[in-house]
């Protein structure tokens, strides 16, 4: 698959040619005169915000289950930099950026996504080789990659049934069985037929990931993005079932304890490659 890339796109450009059409775009340098560009590292992390506790995921949690961990921010950054976070696979996965660093937020420009009626916004901060395993979301999202970079492998909503949809549960996520790092075409032979796009995003680069389009990411360095997506009130009239299956989920009456939601959590301060905090 080609995947569209633009340099510069009005709004409106973006509007008719790929949020109409559902069609994905890589804006090669959109993020280029972002002030949060330059700024946004992990030693500026863990000096402004190094107090703050997050959860971290061990692995893959999309895929495998894997547990998190529970650290200060400034312990994560930490070990980045020692190399410790990307030999057990650590990732500090959907970060509420502007609630840590609420003075980040003038540092963006999102407003080529308009003004969706409920927005969100997160940033992902990993060590190399860490991933998100492919899935798709309900709504359409843009991804920034502001520090390092990431590799960004996407397939379309027509391939749905080709990636084996995943009966765990995640809010707002559809997950599939496959693992694109370990594919066994023995259990899922129709993934042979997936037509995948590959694109590494650098620093400054976005991409616009539409409702529904697979996706898949790994960190090629320590890397940062932030990514915004959002709902109109035409989507959230379309997202009712959805709020429905989460609502019966925290009742314990649909898919609990097969989900991506309730992780069990481990301790990986201070242990060796064998202790209960090594990536299983």
């Amino acid at each position: 698959m080609e995947l569209a890339r633009r340099s510069t796109l009005t709004r409106g450009e973006f509007l008719e040619e790929f949020v109409r059409r559902n069609r994905p775009v890589l804006l090669t340098d959109a993020a280029a005169s972002w002030p949060a560009l330059g700024v946004l590292t992990p030693g500026y992390l863990s000096q402004h915000a190094g107090d703050a506790e997050i959860a971290v995921e061990v692995g893959d949690a999309l895929v495998a289950g894997n547990p998190q961990a529970k650290l200060s921010l400034r312990e994560y950054v930490a070990m980045l930099e020692s190399g410790e976070a990307e030999r057990r696979q650590l990732y500090a996965a959907g970060l509420d950026l502007f609630a840590l660093l609420p003075e980040m937020r003038k540092m963006f420009d999102f407003s080529i996504m308009g003004r969706p009626l409920v927005r969100y916004e997160r940033a992902w901060l990993g060590a190399r080789g860490t991933v998100s395993a492919i899935h798709r979301d309900v709504s359409d999202n843009i991804l920034c990659q502001l520090y390092g970079r990431k590799v960004v492998k996407l397939a379309a909503p027509s391939d749905d049934d080709n990636l084996y949809i995943s009966h765990r549960y995640d809010y707002l996520t559809v997950l599939s069985e496959i693992d694109i790092d370990h594919w066994d075409p023995a259990r899922h032979p129709r993934f042979a037929h997936v037509d995948l796009a590959e694109v590494v995003l650098e620093p400054g680069s976005v991409l616009f990931i539409p409702t529904n389009w697979w996706h898949y990411t790994r960190a090629l360095d320590t890397s940062i993005s932030v990514n915004s997506g959002g709902a109109t009130m035409r989507d959230l009239v379309r997202l009712v079932p959805y709020f429905a299956g989460d609502g019966l989920h925290r009742l314990h009456l649909y898919r609990w304890g097969n989900c991506a939601c309730h992780p069990r959590y481990v301790n990986v301060r201070a242990q060796d490659a064998g202790g209960a905090g090594a990536n299983p």
